[in-house]
């Protein structure tokens, strides 16, 4: 009896505690998303079915990194890569496109236009 108990806690706190797929939580990190800083150009794509790709292009080196996208508190990762979510995607008004989202991560603001 004690281990069946001891067993159920344990599952219990394992799915608590995962991650959920960021489309899950919140559509709005779905599209492309932009951003740059003194010394790269980042690039976010978040596909519909959570799957993710990260950009990164400094000088001639390109990083890439594939994988689901997933958030856990305020923390938003794909694969390997961590970031903090310092701003959630956040919509605007705009004259000239009608809308467009920005978020931060990691102290990168990113745009997706609509």
């Amino acid at each position: 009896m004690k281990k069946t108990t001891i067993l159920s806690i344990l599952l219990l706190l394992i799915v608590f505690s995962c991650k959920k797929k960021v489309v899950d939580v919140n559509q709005d990190f779905i599209g492309n998303w932009s951003g740059s800083d003194s010394e790269a150009g980042y690039t976010i794509n978040v596909q519909s079915d959570g799957n993710a790709t990260y950009y990164k292009l400094k000088g001639g080196s390109k990083t890439e990194i594939n994988g689901s996208a997933r958030i856990k508190d305020d923390i938003f990762k794909i694969f390997t890569k961590k970031f903090k979510i310092d701003q959630l995607p956040t919509k605007y008004a705009d004259n000239f496109s009608g809308y467009y989202y920005k978020m931060t991560l990691d102290g990168i603001e990113y745009n997706r236009w609509e």
